[in-house]
Formats: C-alpha cells, structure tokens, sequence
C-alpha cells in the first residue's frame, strides 16, 4: 500500500549535505529526492535522488579513495578547485534503519563512480562497493568510439582506466580499498 509521497527540492545541495551527511566541504548544486512512502508499521520508503553540478572540496572517504589509487594530482585539485560532479544519480531503498543503494551514478570531468551497498543508520556503518573512474570524461570518451566502444567494458560513470573501491565500516571512518 501506498502512503504517498514526499518531494525534498534545493537549490543548495551542498549546504544540506554538510547538514545531514558527514562531507564537510560542498558546495553548491541542485537536488531532488523523491521517496514513496509505504503504509506499513515501520518506517518503509523507496526513491531516487537526484544532485546536479555541485563542487566537493573536502571528503575524508573521497581523499583516502584518491590516496588509495595514488591520484595525487586529483586530491590537490579537490583542495584548490574543488571536484564538480556534473550529475548524480540513484534509486534506493529506506527499510530496518537501513539505506540501500542500487546502481548510483556520480559523473563529473575529473571522476566517474558507481556505488552499490547499504548504509546501517542505527549502528552508523557503510557496505559500499563501486567502481571509481580518474579522468572520466576522457576515460568515458573511447566507449563512444563506434566499433571499440561496443567491446570494451564502460557504463555511465565507468571508462577504459577505472578502480574497483569498498568502504565499509564506520561512517566516519571507514576502511576504503581500492584495486
């Protein structure tokens, strides 16, 4: 059954990510959430987000990915310029304090990522796994080569040059892995 529907619009993403997540240097963008509600005696939902043009300048879980796969030159951009994301997208699920993920997109010219997994609101835990992409727009570009493009493996947010990633563990401070 259905209980209807919630819209969240802003036109400062940023300002209510520093709010209600743990990235602390965001700036910027629009956003839409949109999360249909059902009748049950849980709090039960699923939705999508949606987050256009906004500039992160400082994440502690982004810095240690960049770390990870020894992309110094990506983590001073982050600190000087910032590092935009065109657009994100995901489809998710809200049920037993616990959001889910299925697919979600970020793309931007320096970075394309794609994340699946969960988030344990009650004990404050990630269970991420993705694929992170350096250089996206350049990276992304070989898969729109006709002939080449339909062999190589790629995908909204992926290219030819990409790492696998995990975060898992405390928000906060997660374990990140990337190969």
């Amino acid at each position: 059954k259905s209980g209807g529907e919630a819209v969240l619009r802003s036109s400062n993403a940023g300002e209510l990510m520093r709010e209600a997540a743990s990235v602390t240097e965001v700036r910027g963008g629009k956003l839409v959430l949109v999360a249909n509600i059902d009748q049950a005696e849980d709090l039960v939902f699923s939705g999508n987000l949606k987050v256009d043009d906004i500039v992160i300048h400082e994440d502690a879980k982004l810095e240690k990915l960049l770390i990870g796969a020894d992309l110094e030159d990506l983590r001073q951009k982050m600190r000087d310029d910032g590092i935009v994301f065109n657009r994100i997208r995901t489809d998710f699920d809200f049920a037993d304090s616990k959001v889910s993920i299925k697919d979600a997109v970020a793309t931007g010219p320096s970075i394309g990522v794609n994340v699946s997994g969960s988030y344990g609101i009650e004990q404050d835990k990630l269970d991420l796994d993705g694929v992170f992409t350096p250089l996206y727009a350049l990276n992304s570009l070989v898969g729109e080569i006709p002939l080449i493009g339909d062999i190589l493996p790629g995908g909204d947010g992926r290219g030819m040059c990409a790492f696998i990633s995990s975060k898992k563990g405390p928000a906060a401070d997660p374990d990140v892995g990337v190969n």
